[in-house]
């Protein structure tokens, strides 16, 4: 992408990122399998705080890079990082496992599980969230209410931060509050900054509600993620995660989609309404037919 001099190049470079961004998958379950199955989530949490310091770094430094060398420069430095990242995997070591070749019956097994099923179905609100309002339209939001380009800035890193604090919160009470609380947290935060998109009169508000946004979402990804292979034989988490990661997916395509019908439809706002309802209610029926252990809750010190 740094050498790009048409739009069609753009879209070849985006493309392998993302390809890249699917061994997010392979990351999660590795770093899961150096945890007993029990602490699966509290795994996940840790391993999610990583990448929202990276994010966090980015878009500090972006603006910066962008000053000293011009766009391409800032994929010229991420290119350096991503061969830093090379030679740090060849020194890491790996837990091996007797390998296990897919079929469509496994996968189908696999796909239909309750403790699987249902967490994607979870994560698929959060996607949808994170896409449809963080992404895209909380910025058409906030330009509406007069915010330039540093106060769009802003919004991001508020995001980010707040959505590392959540996956930090996430991890260190993991063994203190139950799982299904951490997840009604989160969705009950995630419909609120829509609630309070839909009511936004002032930039102040805006910034209230990302902070709801990143919260609910760091605070709930991580969990959900962990739930998904809790119960999963360790053989098959890495199918199991990488039907997770694209069953969630659908949120990500729904989002922006369905929220720019809605508010063609009715308006910005009231679609911001309209979907803090929706998500409300489906998240916490989700949350009914999660598979939990049931565990003592211990008393904070």
């Amino acid at each position: 992408m740094g050498t790009a001099h048409d739009t069609n190049w753009l879209i070849f470079g985006r493309a392998i990122s993302g390809l890249a961004a699917g061994t997010w998958v392979i990351v999660v379950v590795s770093f899961s399998n150096f945890f007993p199955p029990e602490q699966a989530v509290k795994a996940t949490a840790i391993v999610t705080i990583v990448p929202t310091l990276g994010r966090l770094a980015g878009s500090f430094l972006i603006g910066w890079l962008n000053n000293l060398g011009g766009y391409a420069l800032s994929f010229y430095v991420s290119t350096g990082f991503a061969g830093l990242a090379f030679l740090i995997l060849m020194m890491t070591g790996e837990i091996k496992h007797p390998p296990q070749a897919p079929t469509f019956q496994n996968i189908g097994k696999l796909i239909s599980r309750r403790e699987l099923l249902v967490p994607s179905f979870l994560n698929v609100i959060g996607q949808y969230v994170v896409v449809g309002a963080v992404f895209g339209f909380i910025p058409i939001l906030a330009e509406d209410l007069g915010a330039g380009n540093i106060a769009l800035g802003l919004l991001g890193s508020v995001y980010i931060i707040l959505h590392g604090l959540g996956s930090l919160t996430a991890a260190m009470f993991n063994q203190r509050i139950t799982n299904q609380t951490m997840v009604i947290v989160g969705v009950v935060l995630m419909a609120a900054g829509y609630g309070i998109s839909a009511a936004a009169q002032s930039l102040i508000w805006i910034f209230v509600a990302q902070a709801c946004y990143g919260l609910g979402c760091g605070i709930s990804y991580p969990v959900i993620m962990g739930l998904c292979i809790e119960k999963i034989p360790v053989n098959e988490r890495s199918t199991a995660m990488g039907l997770h990661q694209t069953l969630y997916s659908i949120g990500g395509f729904a989002g922006p989609w369905l929220s720019g019908i809605l508010a063609n439809a009715i308006g910005v706002q009231p679609m911001f309404g309209v979907t803090a309802f929706t998500c409300l209610a489906l998240g916490l029926l989700g949350v009914r037919f999660l598979v939990i252990d049931e565990r003592p809750t211990m008393k904070l010190k």
